[in-house]
C-alpha cells in the first residue's frame, strides 16, 4: 500500500500537478524506495513536502540505526569519494585553499552525499534497507529548507551532529547557509556560548560550527541582516544584537537610528543605547612587536562597548562639525546625536514648508499642498500649520464644486487637523 501511494506522489508531481504536504507517518517504507529506480527516486525526493509537524519530523530524523549498518553505509559513501564527518561530531571550520591552476581549469565539484544515495543500486544494502532510511533522512532534510518552518535552523543545527543524521552535514550547512535572516535568532546565542572542549566536546562543536555558518552566510551578516528582514523580524534582530552586544551590528543599527520612518526609528534608538547598559565586553591588551623587534603594548581588541562609543562620537562629530558636550556619559553622547538628527530632519522640512508657502503665494496651488502633505507625512506637529490651510480651503471648494465628494471630503479632513484657531474652524463649517 505504502509502495503504491509512493507511486502515486511520483506520478502526481511529473505531471506538475500541487501536492499537498503529506505527514511523516505517511512516508513509504525503506524498503519501497530501493525497489524505485534512481529517476523515480529522485523525483520523489526533490518534490517531497512535509507538514510542519516538529515532534514528528524529530522522531523520524533521529531514529538510531545499527552501528554495523550504518558503518556498512559510510563505507559505501567513502568508497564513492566522500569525505564524511567523523563520527565523534568533531568540526573544524574548512579552509578554502584554491591554487591559480585550481581557478583556470575550475574547481572540482564535490559529490553530493543525497545524491550519492539516491543513486545506489538496492543490492548494496540486501539487509537492514540503511541506505534506503538514509535516502528518506536526507529528503527530509530537503523537503525542510523548501518549507523554511520556524524550527529549521534548530533541526538541521541538531541533525549536522546527531550520529545518524551527520553524514549530511555538507548539504545541512548549505541549506543554512542560503536560509533567510531568520538564522541569527538562533544561532547567535549559540555563537556567544563559551564551552570547555575537554569536558564538553559536543557542545563545543556546535557552537564553533554556528560561528562558522554565521560568518560564511550571507544572512549572518548583521548589515544585510537588517536591511532584508521585513519590519516586525528588524526589531527582533536589533534586540538579540543589542542583547549579546554584536559588534558587527553597531554599525547598521546606528544608521536604523536615522530611518525615516518614526517607529523604526526609535526602535533602533532604543537597542542602540542598551549596548552601553549591562557588564560589557572588556578590551583585550597584548604585546605586538615593531620593526627592530621592538615590542609595545598595546589594545588588540575594542569590547561591543567601546566599539559603539566611538561609532556614536565618530557620527556626532560628523554631523555637528564637533559642536556638542564631550564632558558626558555614553548613553547622553548617543542622545545628543539623535537630537542633532532630529533638528536637522526638522530644518529640513522647515525648508520644504517655506518653499510651500512661496509657491501657494505664487499661484501654485497643486503644488504647494503636495509638498504640504510631505510636511504633515513627516511632521504632523508642524508648528504655523495653521498656514496651510488656505491651500487646503482652496482645493477643497474646488472639490465640491466640481462635484468630486471624495476628493473634497480628503481635504475637509486634513482641514480639520490643522484648524488650530475659531476663525479657521468656522470657515470649515461654512463649507461644509
Amino acid at each position: 500500500m505504502v509502495f503504491t501511494t509512493l507511486i502515486m506522489i511520483i506520478t502526481i508531481t511529473a505531471q506538475g500537478a500541487t501536492v499537498a504536504p503529506i505527514e511523516v507517518s505517511a512516508l513509504p517504507d525503506p524498503g519501497a524506495i530501493m525497489k524505485l529506480d534512481s529517476f523515480k527516486r529522485a523525483d520523489w525526493c526533490h518534490k517531497l513536502l512535509l507538514k510542519e509537524d516538529e515532534k514528528a519530523i524529530r522522531a523520524r530524523l533521529f531514529t538510531s540505526i545499527l552501528t554495523t549498518n550504518l558503518e556498512t553505509a559510510r563505507n559505501f559513501l567513502e568508497t564513492k569519494g566522500i569525505k564524511l564527518p567523523s563520527p565523534s561530531g568533531y568540526f573544524h571550520p574548512p579552509r578554502a585553499q584554491i591554487t591559480i591552476s585550481e581557478v583556470r581549469r575550475g574547481t572540482k565539484e564535490i559529490p553530493s552525499v543525497i545524491n550519492i544515495l539516491l543513486g545506489a543500486p538496492s543490492f548494496e544494502d540486501p539487509k537492514g534497507k540503511t541506505i534506503g532510511d538514509l535516502v528518506i533522512r536526507g529528503c527530509m532534510l530537503s523537503a525542510l529548507s523548501r518549507m523554511k518552518p520556524p524550527f529549521l535552523a534548530k533541526v538541521l543545527h541538531e541533525a549536522a551532529f546527531n550520529p545518524y543524521t551527520l553524514i549530511f552535514r555538507s548539504e545541512i550547512t548549505k541549506i543554512l547557509q542560503k536560509s533567510g535572516p531568520e538564522i541569527n535568532l538562533y544561532f547567535v546565542p549559540w555563537a556567544e556560548r563559551n564551552y570547555n572542549r575537554e569536558r564538553h566536546p559536543l557542545p563545543f562543536y556546535m557552537s564553533r560550527y554556528a560561528i562558522y555558518i554565521l560568518n560564511s552566510s550571507v544572512a549572518g551578516n548583521p548589515r544585510i541582516a537588517l536591511q532584508s528582514a521585513p519590519i516586525d523580524l528588524k526589531f527582533r534582530l536589533m534586540e538579540l544584537y543589542s542583547k549579546h552586544h554584536e559588534a558587527s551590528a553597531i554599525e547598521p543599527m546606528l544608521q536604523l537610528c536615522n530611518s525615516e520612518d518614526p517607529v523604526l526609528r526609535k526602535e533602533a534608538r532604543k537597542y542602540m543605547i542598551r549596548y552601553f547598559e549591562g557588564p560589557g565586553t572588556k578590551s583585550r591588551v597584548g604585546t605586538i612587536k615593531l620593526p627592530g623587534g621592538i615590542e609595545k603594548t598595546a589594545v588588540l581588541y575594542l569590547g561591543a562597548r567601546q566599539q559603539a562609543y566611538h561609532a556614536v562620537k565618530k557620527t556626532l562629530e560628523e554631523v555637528t562639525h564637533g559642536d556638542y558636550d564631550r564632558t558626558t556619559s555614553s548613553k547622553k553622547l548617543a542622545k545628543q546625536l539623535f537630537k542633532a538628527w532630529d533638528n536637522l530632519r526638522d530644518a529640513r522640512w522647515d525648508i520644504l514648508f517655506t518653499q510651500a508657502y512661496q509657491r501657494y503665494r505664487e499661484g501654485a496651488i497643486d503644488e504647494a499642498v503636495g509638498m504640504y502633505r510631505k510636511v504633515l507625512a513627516n511632521n504632523p506637529n508642524k508648528r504655523q500649520k495653521e498656514l496651510m490651510f488656505p491651500a487646503f480651503m482652496a482645493l477643497a471648494r474646488k472639490a465640491l464644486m466640481a462635484r468630486k465628494m471624495l476628493d473634497a471630503m480628503r481635504f475637509i479632513r486634513i482641514l480639520s487637523q490643522i484648524a488650530a484657531s475659531p476663525s479657521l474652524e468656522a470657515d470649515l463649517y461654512y463649507l461644509l
